[in-house]
Protein backbone atom coordinates (compact mmCIF):
# COMPACT_ATOMS: atom_id res chain seq x y z
CA UNK A 1 0.00 0.00 0.00
CA UNK A 2 2.83 2.40 0.82
CA UNK A 3 4.55 1.70 -2.50
CA UNK A 4 1.26 2.10 -4.37
CA UNK A 5 0.58 5.46 -2.73
CA UNK A 6 4.12 6.60 -3.50
CA UNK A 7 3.99 5.63 -7.18
CA UNK A 8 0.57 7.24 -7.57
CA UNK A 9 1.73 10.63 -6.31
CA UNK A 10 5.48 11.01 -6.85
CA UNK A 11 6.78 13.53 -9.39
CA UNK A 12 8.30 12.26 -12.64
CA UNK A 13 9.32 15.71 -13.87
CA UNK A 14 7.70 17.79 -16.63
CA UNK A 15 4.77 18.63 -14.32
CA UNK A 16 3.96 14.89 -14.24
CA UNK A 17 2.73 13.22 -11.07
CA UNK A 18 2.08 9.52 -10.59
CA UNK A 19 3.31 6.60 -12.64
CA UNK A 20 0.05 6.35 -14.58
CA UNK A 21 0.49 9.88 -15.87
CA UNK A 22 4.20 9.30 -16.49
CA UNK A 23 3.43 6.25 -18.64
CA UNK A 24 1.15 8.39 -20.78
CA UNK A 25 3.50 11.37 -20.99
CA UNK A 26 6.69 9.48 -21.85
CA UNK A 27 5.38 6.40 -23.68
CA UNK A 28 1.75 7.18 -24.56
CA UNK A 29 0.71 3.96 -22.82
CA UNK A 30 -1.25 2.76 -19.82
CA UNK A 31 0.85 1.30 -17.01
CA UNK A 32 -0.21 -2.27 -17.79
CA UNK A 33 1.09 -1.80 -21.35
CA UNK A 34 4.64 -0.84 -20.32
CA UNK A 35 7.39 -3.33 -21.08
CA UNK A 36 10.28 -4.06 -18.71
CA UNK A 37 12.77 -1.51 -20.12
CA UNK A 38 10.13 1.23 -20.07
CA UNK A 39 9.15 0.41 -16.50
CA UNK A 40 12.81 0.38 -15.46
CA UNK A 41 13.36 3.79 -17.03
CA UNK A 42 10.48 5.35 -15.06
CA UNK A 43 11.64 3.78 -11.81
CA UNK A 44 15.20 4.89 -12.49
CA UNK A 45 14.07 8.49 -12.95
CA UNK A 46 12.93 8.70 -9.33
CA UNK A 47 16.47 9.10 -8.03
CA UNK A 48 16.68 12.51 -9.76
CA UNK A 49 13.85 13.38 -12.12
CA UNK A 50 15.68 16.33 -13.64
CA UNK A 51 19.07 14.68 -14.15
CA UNK A 52 17.52 11.49 -15.54
CA UNK A 53 14.79 13.15 -17.60
CA UNK A 54 14.75 11.08 -20.83
CA UNK A 55 13.59 14.03 -22.90
CA UNK A 56 16.37 16.39 -21.83
CA UNK A 57 19.10 13.88 -21.02
CA UNK A 58 18.44 10.64 -22.94
CA UNK A 59 21.95 9.24 -22.45
CA UNK A 60 21.84 9.68 -18.67
CA UNK A 61 18.34 8.23 -18.56
CA UNK A 62 19.47 5.21 -20.57
CA UNK A 63 22.42 4.58 -18.25
CA UNK A 64 20.19 4.91 -15.20
CA UNK A 65 17.62 2.53 -16.70
CA UNK A 66 20.33 -0.08 -17.25
CA UNK A 67 21.39 0.24 -13.61
CA UNK A 68 17.85 -0.68 -12.60
CA UNK A 69 17.86 -3.61 -15.02
CA UNK A 70 21.18 -4.84 -13.63
CA UNK A 71 19.74 -4.76 -10.11
CA UNK A 72 16.75 -6.75 -11.30
CA UNK A 73 19.13 -9.30 -12.79
CA UNK A 74 21.24 -9.37 -9.63
CA UNK A 75 18.22 -10.23 -7.49
CA UNK A 76 16.96 -12.74 -10.07
CA UNK A 77 13.92 -10.85 -11.29
CA UNK A 78 15.50 -11.14 -14.74
CA UNK A 79 17.55 -13.88 -16.32
CA UNK A 80 20.97 -13.00 -17.72
CA UNK A 81 19.58 -13.43 -21.22
CA UNK A 82 16.71 -11.05 -20.51
CA UNK A 83 19.06 -8.50 -18.99
CA UNK A 84 21.35 -8.62 -22.03
CA UNK A 85 18.35 -8.19 -24.33
CA UNK A 86 16.66 -5.40 -22.38
CA UNK A 87 19.77 -3.28 -21.83
CA UNK A 88 20.24 -3.05 -25.60
CA UNK A 89 16.71 -1.73 -26.14
CA UNK A 90 16.43 1.95 -27.14
CA UNK A 91 14.54 4.34 -24.89
CA UNK A 92 11.74 4.58 -27.43
CA UNK A 93 9.93 7.64 -26.12
CA UNK A 94 6.55 8.44 -27.61
CA UNK A 95 5.11 11.68 -26.35
CA UNK A 96 1.57 11.47 -25.11
CA UNK A 97 -0.56 13.66 -22.87
CA UNK A 98 -2.14 13.27 -19.48
CA UNK A 99 -5.42 14.64 -20.65
CA UNK A 100 -6.64 15.09 -24.20
CA UNK A 101 -8.53 18.20 -23.14
CA UNK A 102 -6.70 21.49 -23.35
CA UNK A 103 -8.78 23.65 -21.05
CA UNK A 104 -7.37 27.05 -20.22
CA UNK A 105 -7.67 26.36 -16.50
CA UNK A 106 -4.90 23.75 -16.86
CA UNK A 107 -2.54 26.70 -16.50
CA UNK A 108 -4.25 27.56 -13.24
CA UNK A 109 -3.97 24.00 -11.94
CA UNK A 110 -0.28 23.89 -12.83
CA UNK A 111 0.32 27.23 -11.07
CA UNK A 112 -1.57 26.08 -7.97
CA UNK A 113 0.40 22.81 -7.93
CA UNK A 114 3.68 24.70 -8.09
CA UNK A 115 2.64 27.10 -5.33
CA UNK A 116 1.41 24.30 -3.07
CA UNK A 117 4.62 22.31 -3.43
CA UNK A 118 6.61 25.24 -2.06
CA UNK A 119 4.00 26.13 0.58
CA UNK A 120 3.80 22.57 1.89
CA UNK A 121 7.57 22.33 2.11
CA UNK A 122 7.83 25.62 4.01
CA UNK A 123 4.97 24.73 6.39
CA UNK A 124 5.82 21.06 6.87
CA UNK A 125 2.66 19.63 5.28
CA UNK A 126 2.24 16.60 3.06
CA UNK A 127 -0.02 17.64 0.20
CA UNK A 128 -1.30 14.12 -0.38
CA UNK A 129 -1.61 12.70 3.13
CA UNK A 130 -2.54 15.54 5.49
CA UNK A 131 -6.13 15.97 4.36
CA UNK A 132 -5.71 19.51 3.06
CA UNK A 133 -8.62 21.17 1.27
CA UNK A 134 -7.54 23.62 -1.41
CA UNK A 135 -9.70 26.62 -2.30
CA UNK A 136 -9.05 29.31 -4.90
CA UNK A 137 -10.68 32.67 -5.53
CA UNK A 138 -11.33 31.83 -9.20
CA UNK A 139 -14.85 32.55 -10.46
CA UNK A 140 -15.63 29.48 -12.58
CA UNK A 141 -18.17 31.32 -14.73
CA UNK A 142 -15.80 34.21 -15.46
CA UNK A 143 -13.00 31.71 -16.06
CA UNK A 144 -15.07 29.99 -18.72
CA UNK A 145 -15.93 33.28 -20.41
CA UNK A 146 -12.27 34.31 -20.36
CA UNK A 147 -11.07 31.04 -21.89
CA UNK A 148 -13.61 31.33 -24.70
CA UNK A 149 -12.74 34.99 -25.30
CA UNK A 150 -9.00 34.27 -25.47
CA UNK A 151 -9.47 31.38 -27.86
CA UNK A 152 -11.87 33.27 -30.14
CA UNK A 153 -9.79 36.44 -30.30
CA UNK A 154 -6.47 34.66 -30.77
CA UNK A 155 -7.96 32.60 -33.59
CA UNK A 156 -8.87 35.86 -35.36
CA UNK A 157 -5.45 37.40 -34.74
CA UNK A 158 -3.69 34.26 -35.96
CA UNK A 159 -5.68 34.35 -39.18
CA UNK A 160 -4.70 38.00 -39.69
CA UNK A 161 -1.07 37.17 -38.96
CA UNK A 162 -0.98 34.48 -41.63
CA UNK A 163 -2.73 36.74 -44.15
CA UNK A 164 -0.09 39.45 -43.64
CA UNK A 165 3.07 37.35 -43.42
CA UNK A 166 2.16 34.29 -45.48
CA UNK A 167 5.28 32.14 -45.87
CA UNK A 168 7.62 35.03 -45.11
CA UNK A 169 9.68 34.87 -41.90
CA UNK A 170 8.24 37.41 -39.44
CA UNK A 171 11.13 37.60 -36.98
CA UNK A 172 12.69 41.06 -36.69
CA UNK A 173 14.69 43.01 -34.11
CA UNK A 174 13.80 46.43 -32.70
CA UNK A 175 15.29 48.04 -35.81
CA UNK A 176 13.03 45.89 -38.02
CA UNK A 177 16.00 43.91 -39.33
CA UNK A 178 15.49 40.22 -40.01
CA UNK A 179 16.86 37.79 -37.40
CA UNK A 180 17.34 34.03 -37.65
CA UNK A 181 15.03 33.05 -34.81
CA UNK A 182 14.90 29.31 -35.67
CA UNK A 183 18.69 29.05 -35.47
CA UNK A 184 18.78 30.87 -32.13
CA UNK A 185 16.02 28.66 -30.75
CA UNK A 186 17.80 25.52 -31.93
CA UNK A 187 21.03 26.50 -30.19
CA UNK A 188 19.19 27.18 -26.93
CA UNK A 189 17.89 23.60 -26.72
CA UNK A 190 19.65 21.27 -24.22
CA UNK A 191 20.02 18.61 -26.92
CA UNK A 192 22.09 21.02 -29.04
CA UNK A 193 24.87 21.15 -26.45
CA UNK A 194 24.84 17.36 -26.15
CA UNK A 195 25.08 16.93 -29.91
CA UNK A 196 27.97 19.40 -30.06
CA UNK A 197 29.85 17.19 -27.61
CA UNK A 198 28.88 13.99 -29.40
CA UNK A 199 29.82 15.31 -32.85
CA UNK A 200 32.70 17.77 -32.32
CA UNK A 201 33.64 19.59 -35.51
CA UNK A 202 30.86 17.74 -37.35
CA UNK A 203 28.19 20.40 -37.98
CA UNK A 204 26.55 18.28 -40.69
CA UNK A 205 25.80 15.52 -38.17
CA UNK A 206 24.26 18.04 -35.78
CA UNK A 207 22.15 19.57 -38.54
CA UNK A 208 21.05 16.11 -39.71
CA UNK A 209 19.53 15.47 -36.28
CA UNK A 210 17.50 18.70 -36.38
CA UNK A 211 16.40 18.11 -39.98
CA UNK A 212 15.24 14.52 -39.49
CA UNK A 213 11.48 14.13 -40.00
CA UNK A 214 9.38 12.29 -37.44
CA UNK A 215 5.72 11.78 -36.63
CA UNK A 216 4.18 14.26 -34.24
CA UNK A 217 0.96 15.99 -33.34
CA UNK A 218 0.83 19.74 -33.77
CA UNK A 219 -1.54 22.40 -32.51
CA UNK A 220 -4.07 23.99 -34.85
CA UNK A 221 -7.25 25.91 -34.11
CA UNK A 222 -9.14 23.16 -35.93
CA UNK A 223 -7.81 20.52 -33.54
CA UNK A 224 -4.65 18.44 -33.18
CA UNK A 225 -3.10 17.42 -36.48
CA UNK A 226 -0.79 14.47 -37.18
CA UNK A 227 2.14 15.37 -39.40
CA UNK A 228 5.77 14.66 -40.27
CA UNK A 229 7.96 17.44 -38.89
CA UNK A 230 11.64 17.85 -38.18
CA UNK A 231 12.76 19.72 -35.09
CA UNK A 232 13.45 22.77 -37.27
CA UNK A 233 10.02 22.49 -38.88
CA UNK A 234 8.51 22.47 -35.41
CA UNK A 235 10.51 25.52 -34.30
CA UNK A 236 9.47 27.48 -37.39
CA UNK A 237 5.84 26.44 -37.07
CA UNK A 238 5.43 27.23 -33.40
CA UNK A 239 7.51 30.39 -33.74
CA UNK A 240 4.66 31.80 -35.82
CA UNK A 241 1.88 30.88 -33.39
CA UNK A 242 0.62 33.89 -31.46
CA UNK A 243 0.02 33.43 -27.75
CA UNK A 244 -1.21 35.48 -24.83
CA UNK A 245 -2.17 35.47 -21.17
CA UNK A 246 -5.08 36.91 -19.23
CA UNK A 247 -5.48 37.52 -15.52
CA UNK A 248 -8.33 39.38 -13.83
CA UNK A 249 -8.40 40.44 -10.21
CA UNK A 250 -10.89 42.12 -7.93
CA UNK A 251 -9.53 45.64 -7.26
CA UNK A 252 -10.78 45.99 -3.68
CA UNK A 253 -9.65 42.62 -2.37
CA UNK A 254 -6.89 41.67 -4.80
CA UNK A 255 -8.51 38.26 -5.29
CA UNK A 256 -7.68 36.61 -8.61
CA UNK A 257 -10.87 35.78 -10.49
CA UNK A 258 -9.54 34.64 -13.88
CA UNK A 259 -6.28 32.95 -14.89
CA UNK A 260 -5.64 31.97 -18.52
CA UNK A 261 -1.95 31.33 -19.12
CA UNK A 262 -2.09 30.67 -22.85
CA UNK A 263 -4.08 29.33 -25.77
CA UNK A 264 -3.57 25.60 -25.16
CA UNK A 265 -1.87 24.07 -22.14
CA UNK A 266 -1.27 20.73 -23.82
CA UNK A 267 1.03 22.25 -26.44
CA UNK A 268 2.20 25.44 -24.73
CA UNK A 269 3.26 24.87 -21.12
CA UNK A 270 4.71 28.38 -20.77
CA UNK A 271 2.36 30.36 -18.54
CA UNK A 272 2.04 33.94 -19.80
CA UNK A 273 0.44 35.01 -16.52
CA UNK A 274 2.94 33.48 -14.14
CA UNK A 275 6.16 33.35 -16.15
CA UNK A 276 6.10 36.08 -18.79
CA UNK A 277 7.83 39.38 -18.10
CA UNK A 278 6.83 42.36 -20.17
CA UNK A 279 6.66 46.11 -20.09
CA UNK A 280 3.51 47.73 -18.76
CA UNK A 281 2.90 49.09 -22.26
CA UNK A 282 -0.37 50.89 -22.92
CA UNK A 283 -1.79 49.94 -19.53
CA UNK A 284 0.43 52.70 -18.13
CA UNK A 285 -1.07 55.43 -20.32
CA UNK A 286 -3.91 56.35 -17.91
CA UNK A 287 -1.26 57.37 -15.37
CA UNK A 288 0.29 59.75 -17.90
CA UNK A 289 -3.05 61.36 -18.74
CA UNK A 290 -4.08 61.55 -15.08
CA UNK A 291 -0.83 63.38 -14.32
CA UNK A 292 -1.63 65.75 -17.19
CA UNK A 293 -5.07 66.54 -15.76
CA UNK A 294 -3.62 67.05 -12.29
CA UNK A 295 -1.09 69.50 -13.75
CA UNK A 296 -3.92 71.64 -15.12
CA UNK A 297 -4.34 70.33 -18.65
CA UNK A 298 -7.80 69.85 -20.10
CA UNK A 299 -9.15 66.75 -21.89
CA UNK A 300 -9.67 69.12 -24.83
CA UNK A 301 -6.02 70.22 -25.04
CA UNK A 302 -4.55 69.17 -28.36
CA UNK A 303 -1.30 67.61 -29.55
CA UNK A 304 -0.22 66.57 -33.05
CA UNK A 305 0.25 62.93 -33.96
CA UNK A 306 3.73 63.16 -35.50
CA UNK A 307 7.20 61.59 -35.17
CA UNK A 308 8.69 62.32 -31.76
CA UNK A 309 12.34 62.33 -30.70
CA UNK A 310 12.98 62.75 -26.98
CA UNK A 311 16.48 63.11 -25.52
CA UNK A 312 17.39 61.50 -22.20
CA UNK A 313 20.52 60.78 -20.19
CA UNK A 314 21.79 57.26 -19.60
CA UNK A 315 24.94 57.04 -17.45
CA UNK A 316 26.04 60.47 -18.61
CA UNK A 317 25.39 59.70 -22.26
CA UNK A 318 22.68 61.46 -24.27
CA UNK A 319 20.36 59.00 -25.96
CA UNK A 320 17.12 59.40 -27.87
CA UNK A 321 13.74 57.73 -27.58
CA UNK A 322 11.64 57.66 -30.74
CA UNK A 323 8.29 56.01 -29.96
CA UNK A 324 6.24 54.63 -32.83
CA UNK A 325 2.50 54.11 -33.08
CA UNK A 326 1.20 50.56 -33.14
CA UNK A 327 0.74 50.65 -36.92
CA UNK A 328 4.00 52.57 -37.49
CA UNK A 329 2.04 55.38 -39.16
CA UNK A 330 1.37 59.03 -38.25
CA UNK A 331 -1.76 61.00 -39.09
CA UNK A 332 -0.12 64.44 -38.59
CA UNK A 333 -3.47 65.59 -37.22
CA UNK A 334 -4.19 67.50 -34.05
CA UNK A 335 -6.12 65.46 -31.52
CA UNK A 336 -7.41 66.08 -28.03
CA UNK A 337 -6.09 64.25 -25.00
CA UNK A 338 -9.42 62.47 -24.76
CA UNK A 339 -9.22 61.31 -28.38
CA UNK A 340 -5.56 60.29 -28.13
CA UNK A 341 -6.07 58.25 -24.99
CA UNK A 342 -9.16 56.55 -26.41
CA UNK A 343 -7.12 55.43 -29.42
CA UNK A 344 -3.93 54.73 -27.48
CA UNK A 345 -1.77 57.00 -29.65
CA UNK A 346 1.83 56.51 -28.57
CA UNK A 347 3.28 59.72 -29.99
CA UNK A 348 0.80 61.93 -28.16
CA UNK A 349 1.28 60.05 -24.89
CA UNK A 350 5.04 60.57 -25.19
CA UNK A 351 4.59 64.31 -25.75
CA UNK A 352 2.19 64.58 -22.81
CA UNK A 353 4.61 62.72 -20.55
CA UNK A 354 7.51 64.94 -21.58
CA UNK A 355 5.49 68.10 -20.94
CA UNK A 356 4.15 66.96 -17.56
CA UNK A 357 7.52 65.58 -16.46
CA UNK A 358 8.63 61.98 -16.14
CA UNK A 359 8.83 62.13 -12.36
CA UNK A 360 5.24 63.36 -12.11
CA UNK A 361 4.02 60.42 -14.16
CA UNK A 362 6.11 57.67 -12.60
Amino acid sequence: DILTMYLNTVSFGNNTYGIKTAARIYFNKETNQLNVPQSALLVGMLKATTSYNPIKYPEKALDRRNVVLSQMSKYEYLTKEEFTKFKMAPIGLESGSEDESSDGDSYLRAAVDKYLEKWCEENNYDLYEDGLKIYTTIDSKLQGYAEDAVKDQMRILQRRFYSVWGNEDPWEDSERKKVDYPDRAKKSLPIYALLQKKFPNQPDSVEAYFDKKKKMKIFTYKGDRDTLFSTMDSIRYYGKILNTGMMTLEPKSGKIKVWVGGIDHKFFKYDHVNQAKRQAGSTFKPFAYLAALESGMSPCDKFTDKPVRIAYQDKGETKYWEPKNADWNYSYQEMSLRWAMGRSVNTVTAQVTEKVGWDNVV
